[in-house]
């Protein structure tokens, strides 16, 4: 299992990105992190999740079973951000219209480019362990 904590310093609050793992252990990872927590939907390619604790903690998982850098895998992850980053606005009250659209782009850039570059951090230090292992 894969897992990145994106830090989202304008509402305060965690992003946790989880990919390249089965629906099944993404489950029990909930599971175990959140007793008494029930996950019962299936996540497909991918899903986008909040969960809270007694209004104490927020908990925002994006999942995206299979991350490999393909169109497809990009999609699922657009997609997936898009209602995480719905969900966060919203909860601050800023409803989705065209008067905050340009609240909402720029919102979404700011949450992608951060999981971007940590994928992109992840992609190069592949490449330099496989040339690594060619020399």
């Amino acid at each position: 299992m894969n897992k990145i904590i994106i830090r989202d310093e304008i509402y305060e609050c965690d992003f946790v990105f989880i990919y390249n793992t089965s629906n099944k252990d993404f489950k029990e990872y909930l599971e175990e992190s959140h007793k008494g927590y029930e996950h019962t939907v299936d996540a497909g390619k991918g899903l986008s999740l909040t969960i809270e604790h007694e209004g104490v903690n927020t908990y925002k998982y994006l999942f995206v079973e299979k991350f490999d850098h393909s169109v497809d895998s990009y999609c699922t992850l657009v997609h997936e951000v898009f209602h995480v980053i719905s969900s966060n606005l919203e909860r601050a009250g800023i409803k989705h219209c065209e008067k905050t659209e340009e609240a909402y782009a720029y919102y979404y850039e700011y949450i992608l480019k951060k999981i971007l570059s940590h994928l992109e951090k992840e992609k190069c230090k592949k490449k330099k362990a496989k040339s690594k292992k060619r020399s």
